[in-house]
C-alpha cells in the first residue's frame, strides 16, 4: 500500500466496508490437468480448493476466473464430480450476498432460466462464482461448454460467450454495492488470428450504461495470447479500449499479477498466471498467486495472496563445455555432475519450501489463525524439478532411464533432463528452421516424433517448446495446407471445409466430424452430378472440379463459425442413422451375391458352368476373407505387444502441452431473509422491476444523458480511437503490494 492511499478518502481501504466491493481473481485453473498421474494427479483439484477457501476466509463479494477452468473440451466425471463438490461446499452458504444486479439477465445469462444464481429462490449462493470459457474449455461441437453444466446447476455465472465471432457485441454485467458501481465486461476466448482479424475490421463493440457512465469501474475479462508468437497470433494491448479501468488477462501461465500500466491506454493490466503448472517451463517456475481486488467508486487496490498448495517447481540450466572438471564427451564423469547437481536442486527447492512455510505460519499464528508458530513443517511434497543441459561437444544418454534414480525423491522423474544444443546462426540456422517447420507442418508419425525428439536435442524449437499449449503453434488449417501439396490435389473434398471437420476432431473430440463430412460431401457430389444433362467421364469431373472450387471460394469464417455450431444436431442425425443400419453382416452377403451374379450373367455360360464359377468365386471370397481376419489379428497383437506400459504412461503425462429466497433493497444494509414461499409471494405482488433495474446504455464517447435516445443499447462507434479520455473514472487506482 502506498503511503499516499492512507490519507486517500477515495482507496478503498479508507472506505466505508459497505461500499467496497472485493473479488477474488485467478485465471488458469486448469481441473484435471494430468488427473491420472500417481503424483500429480490431485494437484489441480488441491490448488483450485485452497483458492475458493481463501476467498471464503477473506468474505468477498464474488469470485471472478478468466478462463480455463478445466483442462479439457470434455472433463472427465471425476473432475467435474470433484468441482461441484468443492463449489457447493464454499459457495452455497447462508451468508447474505449484498451485490445488486442492474443489468438485463436473459442478455448476460442467455439460457433457459436467465437468472444469476445468487437471486435464484432454490439457492443459496453467499458467494457467486463468475467465469468465462478459455482455449482449452471453450464450447465444443455440440454447442455446449463444460461450464454450460456448471452454470445450468447453479453453480456459476457463465458470462461472455459470443455466438458471432465476426461481429462481436460485448454486454456488461453490471453490479452495484452500496455506491460503488461495477461494469464486467467479459470476452471468452476466440482464436488469436480470427479476433486478431476482427478487430482490426472494427467489428468488436463494447455498451456501457448512459446512467451515470463516468461512475462505473469497468473491468475487462480476456483470454487470448498476450505475448507476440506471430503476426495476427496475439491481442494487442492497443486493440482495447480506454475506457477500460483494469483488465483481468488470462491464457498467459507467467504469474505478473501486480497491476502494470498501459500508458498509451491509461488501463492498467493484471495477469494472475495458472494455478497449476502445465509445463515444465521457466515461466511456470515462478511462485503462483491469486489476489483480491477491492473495488470503491473508481479507484482499486489489489492485494495478491501466494498459493501454498501449489507443487514446489524449480528450473535450471546447465553448460556442460563450460564445466572445467569434464573433459570433452567423458559422459561418465558428465552423468555423476548432473546426478549430483539435480540433488542439488532438491535439497534447496525443498529447504525453500519449509522456509516459506514458517513465514507464512508465523504470519498467520501473529493474527490468531494457522498452527503456533514453534510448530514443525509438515514433509515438503515431492518437488518438479527440470536441468536444462546444452551438451556441445558431448553425447546424450536416455533421459528416462536416467531418472528412475529420482523415483520417490521428485515428482517427474521420466523428463527431469531436457538436452538441447546452442542456436545455429546464418545459413545452418536458416536450415534447422526449415526442417523444424517441416517436421511441425507435417501430421505427426513415427518418423516425425524421432525427428521432433532430435530438435528437441539439438534446441531447434526451443521457443516453441516454451509455449503451455501446443496448438498456439500449429493449427489445423496449415496441417492440412501441407499434407495436400501433392501432385494430385483432392478432386472432391475441398480444403477448408476439411479443415473445419478436423479441428473438430482434433480440438473438441468430436469423433464423427471426419467421417460425417466426407458423406455428406459424397451426397451433395452424387447429387449435383445427377443433374449434368448428357454426361460422359470429361463432363462429370469437370463439373465436380467446378463445385469444389466454389465451395472453396464461398468458405469464410463465419461458414466455419456456423459449422462448428451445427455440430450438435449433426451428432444426433448420425446416431439415428447408426440406429437404424443394418447388420454388417447381411451387408457383405448381400454385395457377395451381387458379385456372383454378375459373374455369371458376364460369362454367358451354361448352367453347369454357371455354378462352378460360383462356388469357386464363393469358396475364394471365404478363404479371402478368413486370411484377411487373421491378418488383422495377428496386427493388432503385434501393436498391443509393441506398446509398452511406458509409452502408455507418457501419453498420461504429456506437458504440452436457497431453499430460502435472500430479498435485497437498493439500501446497503442486507434485508433479512424469509422463506421460500414468502418470497415466492412477494415475488409474484410486487413489480418485476422493483428488484431488478434494465439500466440503458450509450456509446463510449456519449456523456451521460446526451445524444439520442431509440433504443434501450448503443454501441461503440466503429472506432476506438474516437474514446477519449475524458469519459475515464474520476480517479485511478493504485495497486497494494
Amino acid at each position: 500500500m502506498h503511503h499516499d492511499e492512507l490519507a486517500d478518502p477515495d482507496a478503498p481501504c479508507n472506505a466505508p466496508r459497505e461500499d467496497v466491493l472485493s473479488i477474488l481473481i485467478a485465471t488458469d485453473n486448469h481441473l484435471g490437468y494430468a488427473e491420472k498421474d500417481p503424483i500429480r494427479g490431485n494437484d489441480s483439484i488441491a490448488t483450485f480448493e485452497e483458492i475458493l477457501k481463501i476467498a471464503q476466509d477473506r468474505a468477498v463479494d464474488m469470485v471472478l476466473l478468466g478462463g480455463d477452468l478445466f483442462h479439457d473440451n470434455k472433463p472427465s466425471r471425476k473432475t467435474l464430480y470433484s468441482t461441484m463438490e468443492l463449489l457447493r461446499a464454499h459457495c452455497m452458504g447462508d451468508r447474505p450476498c449484498a451485490l445488486e444486479f442492474l443489468s438485463d439477465q436473459s442478455v448476460n445469462f442467455p439460457n433457459r432460466f436467465a437468472t444469476v444464481n445468487y437471486m435464484d429462490p432454490n439457492y443459496n449462493v453467499s458467494m457467486p462464482l463468475f467465469s468465462i470459457h478459455g482455449n482449452h474449455d471453450d464450447p465444443s461441437g455440440d454447442g455446449l461448454a463444460a461450464l454450460d453444466l456448471l452454470s445450468v446447476s447453479g453453480l456459476v455465472n457463465y458470462f461472455g460467450r459470443q455466438r458471432e465471432v465476426d461481429d462481436i457485441l460485448i454486454t456488461p454485467v453490471l453490479l452495484r454495492k452500496g455506491i460503488t458501481s461495477l461494469a464486467l465486461y467479459g470476452l471468452g476466448n476466440v482464436r488469436d488470428e480470427r479476433l486478431h482479424r476482427t478487430f482490426l475490421k472494427k467489428k468488436v463493440k463494447m455498451l456501457r450504461p448512459i446512467e451515470g457512465t463516468d461512475d462505473w469501474f469497468n473491468l475487462f475479462v480476456i483470454h487470448q495470447n498476450r505475448v507476440k508468437h506471430d503476426k495476427t497470433n496475439y491481442i494487442p494491448e492497443s486493440f482495447l479500449d480506454p475506457c477500460i479501468n483494469l483488465v483481468l488477462w488470462g491464457h498467459e501461465h507467467d504469474c505478473n499479477i501486480e497491476p502494470v500500466l498501459n500508458a498509451q491506454q491509461e488501463f492498467y493490466i493484471t495477469q494472475p498466471g495458472s494455478s497449476v503448472a502445465t509445463s515444465l517451463s521457466e515461466g511456470e517456475a515462478k511462485p503462483k498467486h491469486v489476489a483480491v481486488l477491492r473495488l470503491y467508486k473508481t479507484n482499486f487496490e489489489l492485494e495478491s495472496i501466494r498459493l501454498r498448495t501449489v507443487r514446489p517447481f524449480v528450473f535450471s540450466e546447465l553448460v556442460l563445455s563450460e564445466q572445467p572438471s569434464l573433459r570433452a564427451n567423458d559422459m561418465k564423469a558428465a552423468q555423476k555432475l548432473i546426478t549430483a547437481r539435480i540433488h542439488e536442486l532438491i535439497a534447496n527447492v525443498k529447504a525453500e519450501w519449509v522456509e516459506q512455510w514458517h513465514t507464512e505460519n508465523e504470519t498467520q499464528a501473529g493474527s490468531g489463525a494457522g498452527a503456533p508458530a514453534a510448530a514443525a513443517a509438515p514433509e515438503p511434497p515431492l518437488p518438479l524439478v527440470r536441468l536444462r543441459i546444452e551438451y556441445s561437444g558431448f553425447s546424450t544418454f536416455n533421459p528416462q532411464q536416467f531418472g528412475q534414480q529420482f523415483v520417490g525423491q521428485i515428482a517427474n522423474p521420466k523428463d527431469v533432463v531436457m538436452f538441447y544444443r546452442k542456436r545455429k546462426t546464418g545459413s545452418a540456422a536458416a536450415a534447422a528452421a526449415a526442417a523444424a517447420s517441416a517436421i511441425f507442418d507435417a501430421p505427426e508419425t513415427a518418423a516425425s516424433r524421432r525427428a521432433t525428439q532430435q530438435l528437441q536435442l539439438d534446441g531447434i524449437d526451443e521457443a516453441l517448446l516454451g509455449l503451455p499449449d501446443k496448438l498456439d503453434t500449429v493449427r489445423v488449417e496449415d496441417l492440412v495446407t501441407e499434407c495436400l501439396k501433392v501432385e494430385e490435389e483432392l478432386l472432391v473434398l475441398p480444403e477448408a471445409p476439411l479443415a473445419d471437420a478436423l479441428r473438430a476432431f482434433v480440438e473438441k473430440q468430436d469423433n464423427d466430424a471426419i467421417k460425417e463430412f466426407i458423406e455428406t460431401t459424397l451426397r451433395e457430389t452424387r447429387d449435383s452430378a445427377g443433374k449434368v444433362d448428357a454426361p460422359t467421364d470429361d463432363l462429370l469431373v469437370q463439373h465436380i472440379v467446378m463445385e469444389k472450387s466454389q465451395k472453396s471460394q464461398s468458405h469464410n469464417a463465419e461458414s466455419s463459425a456456423k459449422y462448428l455450431s451445427q455440430r450438435k444436431a449433426t451428432a444426433s442425425g448420425a446416431d439415428d442413422d447408426a440406429d437404424g443400419e443394418a447388420m454388417p453382416a447381411p451387408k457383405t452377403t448381400a454385395r457377395g451375391k451381387a458379385a456372383s451374379t454378375a459373374t455369371t450373367a458376364g460369362r454367358g455360360r451354361g448352367r453347369g458352368r454357371a455354378k462352378t464359377t460360383t462356388a469357386t468365386t464363393s469358396r475364394a471370397s471365404t478363404a479371402a476373407a478368413k486370411r484377411k481376419r487373421k491378418a488383422a489379428t495377428d496386427s493388432d497383437e503385434e501393436e498391443e505387444a509393441e506398446m509398452s506400459p511406458s509409452d502408455a504412461d507418457d501419453d498420461d503425462d504429456e506437458e504440452e502441452a436457497p431453499p430460502a429466497k435472500k430479498t435485497r433493497t437498493s439500501t446497503r444494509t442486507p434485508a433479512a431473509r424469509t422463506t421460500r414461499a414468502t418470497a415466492a409471494a412477494a415475488a409474484a405482488a410486487a413489480p418485476k422491476t422493483t428488484r431488478q433495474t434494465t439500466l440503458n446504455f450509450a456509446p463510449a464517447s456519449t456523456p451521460s444523458g446526451d445524444g439520442e435516445s431509440s433504443g434501450s443499447q448503443r454501441v461503440l462507434p466503429a472506432s476506438f480511437t474516437a474514446t477519449t479520455p475524458s469519459t475515464r473514472g474520476r480517479g485511478r487506482g493504485r495497486g497494494k503490494k
